[in-house]
């Protein structure tokens, strides 16, 4: 058996799992060989595994499989990283405690001489030193005994850094360890060498704990000048996060939306039954049970005509995990496939990464959207049609005016050539205000009638540089009840859309700097008994 080192050269990515390609090259002699790839990870699915090859040695693939393998320890590649981490932090600390050491005896060195303050007594008493040379002494002392403190000191600082950053690894390496079991699957693929000379060995698998969605970043670009259009630069998003327990570093990525098949046996229809509705049987009166000792366990009674005892139904089978399949697509359609221009890195830590598939100029037709009723403010509204060739997926958009974030929102499924409509969040140079200038009852009525009526004044101002569509929605009352009578009586300008329910549209183009002002009166008349509920207030 030959175990052969093996490096994840490509990966494709859908909604929930991944398929990886490992690559590995080995020189062979004519006979029969095993080629061995161990430590992968426990999320591959075994069933999945496949294995090609190809090279300057003729071979012949006899046959693939994946063993669980059992360790000591756990093979994990992260784990191994951190014991090495581990390791050579250790071994500096265990250096930073030497210095220490050093450092303390030199201290103390320091602090005996100091304490020999009687012998430079006796010695300028007696004429063998002078006083410069006790000056000079007690200088050096002081100076270096300062030096060998700021070293300790920093020294300190450098071990407390030292043994968080070393109890921080531990905790993980012991998280790791806890959380993975002590095994991998290894993979064998059988060959039969006629020829020597080097082999590239494929293994293709299918992996859990990987999944990719899309996401948007939509940026526009609004006319600042009489002349100028405006753009919509929609940036192609995918963010693949992974939890499989192998890094994909260096690898060619590919974003799919297939759906692999869950199962891998032909589709086999039963028989489609017709049959008449008979009534069910009647119920049962309830037997009194009765009590006996020892009663024995029920056995199968005979058939009365043939003597037969009729078997007993077999118990469920087993469910078993079925083969996987590729290139299988889901209900909404074809599947859409994505490949990643350049390289990626995606480590196993269950994070999301971003990664660019495109972006993409798109020229949107602006106009603005308010129902002062309910805020007084406009909303952009930008009308867009897909004139890329790719299809945009259902996923969140984050909108940018210019470089200022305005929020987020939902992009539905978008093919080439479909026009799609975004809400670009709120502009403050459209202004709108909403007023109730007239609100009086009329008493002038003889009878049972009681006629209210209501005037609304809607003021919009376009400080925008440039001239922009408005479009203004209202509505008044829509009575529920036949004695409750609601007319129109006056709008102006007159709507560009007057619907049934009572709803109320303008389209108003405003110059730059321009303010127009819609005015619209409703009246109300009920009976005098009748208590109406929704009048306005």
């Amino acid at each position: 058996m030959i175990e052969m080192e093996t490096t994840i050269t490509k990966v494709t990515v859908y909604p929930d799992r991944a398929r990886v390609l490992r690559t590995g090259v080995v020189e062979l002699e004519p006979g029969l060989h095993t080629l061995a790839i161990p430590e992968l990870p426990l999320s591959l699915d075994p069933d999945s595994v496949r294995a090609a090859g190809q090279g300057s040695a003729k071979a012949r693939l006899l046959g693939v499989s994946a063993e669980l393998t059992y360790y000591r320890e756990s093979p994990a590649e992260r784990v191994r990283k951190l014991v090495r981490e581990i390791e050579l932090l250790e071994d500096k600390d265990t250096f930073l405690q030497n210095e220490q050491t050093v450092l303390k005896a030199q201290l103390d060195h320091l602090e005996g001489l100091a304490s020999h303050t009687e012998t430079f007594a006796k010695g300028l008493a007696f004429g063998r030193t002078q006083v410069s040379d006790q000056a000079a002494l007690m200088s050096y002392l002081r100076e270096t005994g300062a030096g060998i403190m700021n070293e300790m000191q920093k020294i300190g600082v450098a071990g407390r850094e030292l043994a968080k950053t070393l109890k921080k690894l531990r905790d993980e390496l012991g998280r790791l360890r806890d959380a993975r079991p002590r095994q991998r699957y290894t993979a064998k693929i059988e060959l039969e060498i006629a020829q020597a000379g080097s082999f590239q060995a494929d293994l293709i698998y299918t992996i859990s704990n990987a999944s990719w969605q899309p996401l948007y970043d939509l940026r526009l670009w609004e006319a600042e000048a009489e002349g100028e259009e405006p753009s919509l630069e929609a940036t192609y998003l995918g963010q693949v996060q992974q939890s499989t327990g192998e890094d994909w570093n260096d690898v060619e990525l590919i974003l799919s939306t297939a759906r692999p098949a869950i199962s891998g046996s032909l589709p086999e229809l039963d028989p489609w039954y017709l049959d008449i509705k008979r009534p069910p049987p009647p119920p049962r009166s309830p037997m009194p049970e009765r009590k006996k000792k020892g009663r024995p366990p029920v056995m199968a009674m005979a058939e009365p005509e043939t003597g037969a005892v009729p078997e007993a139904e077999p118990p469920p089978a087993a469910w078993e995990p079925a083969v996987v399949a590729f290139a299988t697509v889901d209900t909404s359609g074809a599947a859409v496939t994505f490949h990643v221009s350049g390289r990626a890195n995606i480590p196993s830590d269950g994070q999301p990464h971003k990664t660019t598939i495109a972006t993409y100029p798109l020229k949107p037709e602006l106009d603005y959207l308010t129902a002062p009723k309910l805020e007084e403010v406009a909303h952009r509204r930008a009308r867009v049609v897909n004139t890329t060739e790719a299809v945009f997926l259902p996923g969140t958009a984050n909108v940018f005016a210019g470089d200022e974030f305005v929020g987020a929102t939902e992009l539905e499924h978008v093919a080439p050539t479909q026009e799609f409509e975004l809400s670009l969040g709120v502009d403050d140079r459209i202004k709108v205000k909403r007023e109730l200038m007239v609100r009086e009852v009329d008493r002038s009525l003889i009878g049972d009638k009681r006629r209210l009526r209501y005037g609304y004044q809607i003021e919009v101002e376009n400080l925008r540089p440039v001239p922009e569509t408005i479009l203004v929605a209202d509505h008044y009352p829509l009575p529920r009840h036949e004695e409750i009578k609601v007319r129109l009586e006056s709008v102006e300008p007159e709507p560009t859309e007057a619907t049934e329910m009572h709803l109320l549209d303008w389209e108003l183009r405003l110059q730059a700097g321009q303010k127009q002002t819609v005015r619209f009166e409703v009246q109300i008349e009920h009976p005098r008994s009748l208590s109406v509920d929704g009048l306005p207030d």
